[in-house]
């Protein structure tokens, strides 16, 4: 999953300054990939991995 870890950080991708640019990264990996693996990288993949790991209640 991608967060928005831009704070404290001195160098950016070009087009990927600061989290509210991720929408832009999505769309040019759904140009690239297959919707269902830009979902694993986008989300998916770290909703299921906090679903078997955590706790619960």
């Amino acid at each position: 999953m991608l967060g928005s870890d831009f704070d404290g950080i001195d160098q950016w991708i070009p087009g990927l300054e600061h989290a509210g640019k991720i929408p832009l990264l999505t769309e040019a990996l759904l140009r690239r990939f297959p919707e269902e693996l830009v979902r694993g990288f986008m989300y998916r993949n770290w909703f299921t991995f906090l679903h078997r790991h955590l706790p619960v209640h």
